[in-house]
């Protein structure tokens, strides 16, 4: 088991990262589009860079590889202590883990890492063009595809305050 210090210092070298595969694909997300939207940030250059990054997270307890479905690709979903990491929350108690069998969460983030890729690279002429700023337009230009289930009030406090749809 590792132990906690060295699970904290990975989190922080690699939260970028780990915030592609919470925020874009909702704790879940093919690796193959996990590579291309790292590179697409310039978060990664190289495969092996890639592959050694990846063996980390998953030595330190971050992330699981998982295959998804029954093809050849394979996704990597983020265990609880990432995820407590990433919402700032003290106790692992306080969040919930990806369930076992998440089969539609997949499908589901195979779509939203689709749609945050071919959006990012429409940004990409942007002065000021990283994850953040991609994440923060996706999200202002009313489109619902990165926010979770549960954000539904999130997104009509949006829209309310918002003349989009006005």
């Amino acid at each position: 088991m590792i132990n906690i210090s060295e699970k904290e210092r990975v989190c922080n070298e690699y939260e970028e990262l780990l915030k592609i595969i919470y925020i874009i694909g909702n704790k879940i997300i093919l690796q193959n589009q996990f590579l291309e939207i790292a590179r697409l940030f310039n978060l990664i250059k190289t495969d092996y860079e890639a592959n050694k990054i990846i063996k980390e997270l998953e030595e330190s307890e971050l992330i699981k590889k998982e295959q998804f479905l029954d093809t050849k690709y394979k996704v990597l979903i983020l265990r609880k202590y990432s995820i407590r990491f990433l919402e700032k929350k003290e106790k692992s108690e306080d969040v919930a883990a990806v369930p076992k069998h998440s089969t539609e969460r997949a499908v589901t983030s195979v779509i939203r890492a689709y749609n945050f890729i071919e959006h990012s690279k429409l940004l990409r002429k942007e002065p000021n063009f990283c994850l953040d700023f991609c994440i923060s337009k996706v999200k202002c230009s009313g489109s619902t595809y990165l926010y979770k289930k549960n954000e539904g009030l999130e997104y009509l406090n949006f829209i309310s305050k918002s003349n989009i749809y006005n």
